[in-house]
């Protein structure tokens, strides 16, 4: 864990919750529903979080196998064949590698977006 890990933590919480106000149509009741569904997702990406980490799975090596691949490694190997895995590779490459940012925040991230 950096030091970086609780301030996106802090940021995801904060857009989460709040992305709901960008759209005015919503009346309080629907605002409420989207709440809970945004504890939901976060409580979900907790439990693959854990999931992933206790029985291993493809999340925990698209997170951790870009932390060995330069981005000019990673751009020659889209260039060259582009597999769906590069794709992977490149949406994991600013927060896992540049960022370092850790597996259960990148799950966040992805938690939050969903």
């Amino acid at each position: 864990m950096n030091v970086l890990d609780p301030l996106f933590f802090i940021f995801l919480i904060i857009i989460g919750f709040n992305i709901k106000n960008l759209y005015p149509n919503f009346n309080s009741y629907e605002r409420k529903i989207l709440n809970y569904l945004f504890v939901f997702h976060v409580f979900i990406s907790f439990a693959f979080y854990y999931t992933v980490s206790e029985s291993g799975g493809d999340a925990i090596k698209y997170w951790y196998d870009i932390k060995t691949i330069s981005f000019d490694e990673l751009k020659i190997l889209i260039n060259e064949d582009f597999d769906p895995t590069f794709f992977i590779y490149l949406l994991n490459y600013i927060p896992s590698n540049v960022l370092d940012l850790s597996f259960y925040i990148g799950n966040l991230m992805y938690g939050v977006m969903g």
